[in-house]
């Protein structure tokens, strides 16, 4: 962590210049907001099992500001599937109406929602806790597929990818500290270091 909070206050700048023109062009400014995007993977996964379906959503600044992007969904039109990873998931849904929303204090269902949401943040943050290990059994298992859960292979330092990903980091880092270019000669360096890393691995 060290190093990418480092690299990002090497970066501000630039980090800073993104941003604005990202709400420059246009672009609301809950760009990085997963809000949407999860709502819409959600919706996705769940039209595989309702033909039409009312979506009631608890109060979200994010969501209410672009709620007229999931207009061009009512009615069915826009669904399609594609492949991911093997996997063919559908992509788009068919809404009755536009999102409505409503207080999570006066509608069950969102209450529901938020304690279910209130328990998975529990079992993922929590170790040693015997209730927590057996929710993380339950949620795996009924997890979306769009859902993004840690995942503990990328930490395995015996895996070649993984070495190769923390030197890239250090490359980055080592850049950003000098001021340097980043991505002058990246391709040829990754190249090169995944040559290295089959041949002299830093761990076995």
């Amino acid at each position: 962590m060290t190093l990418i909070r480092e690299f990002a206050a090497y970066r501000m700048d630039d980090i800073r210049a993104e941003l604005e023109s990202a709400t420059a062009s246009g672009v609301a400014k809950w760009i990085l907001d997963l809000s949407q995007t999860s709502l819409f993977t959600l919706l996705s996964e769940w039209s595989e099992q309702f033909e039409e379906i009312t979506a009631i959503c608890d109060r979200s600044k994010p969501l209410e500001e672009e709620a007229r992007s999931f207009d061009a969904f009512i009615g069915g039109s826009g669904e399609f599937y594609t492949s991911l990873f093997g996997q063919r998931q559908k992509v788009g849904f068919n809404l009755s109406s536009p999102l409505m929303f409503k207080d999570s204090k006066q509608s069950a269902g969102i209450q529901v929602a938020d304690v279910a949401a209130a328990a998975a943040v529990f079992a993922f943050t929590t170790g040693g806790d015997e209730h927590a290990d057996r929710w993380r059994e339950l949620m795996v298992d009924v997890a979306q597929h769009g859902n993004v859960l840690p995942d503990k292979s990328e930490l395995d330092m015996r895996s070649l990818s993984v070495q190769r990903n923390v030197l890239l980091l250090q490359e980055l880092h080592r850049r950003a500290a000098g001021g340097l270019s980043m991505i002058d000669g990246m391709t040829e360096y990754i190249r090169w270091l995944s040559r290295q890393l089959q041949v002299n691995p830093v761990f076995r």
